[in-house]
């Protein structure tokens, strides 16, 4: 993978850390890797797993009735 070249350095962080995510999804999933992948779509996709994730674990976390406003 190309390092990435974007003037904001935080967010060229945080994206390439999604691809490389997003690049362990796939060897876990028995797919080989895709050196090409876009950065900003897996920044993307990782965000909205994320939040998907953060949902179902608030979810959860309700119905369990762990959470700290009990």
């Amino acid at each position: 993978m190309e390092p990435l070249t974007w003037s904001d350095k935080a967010l060229a962080a945080t994206a390439g850390m999604a691809r490389v995510r997003h690049q362990m999804r796939r060897l876990a999933r028995g797919r080989n890797t895709k050196p090409d992948t876009s950065p900003l779509l897996a920044l993307i996709s990782e965000r909205r797993k994320q939040r998907s994730a953060l949902r179902s674990y608030r979810a959860w976390l309700a119905a369990t009735g762990k959470s700290k406003a009990n």
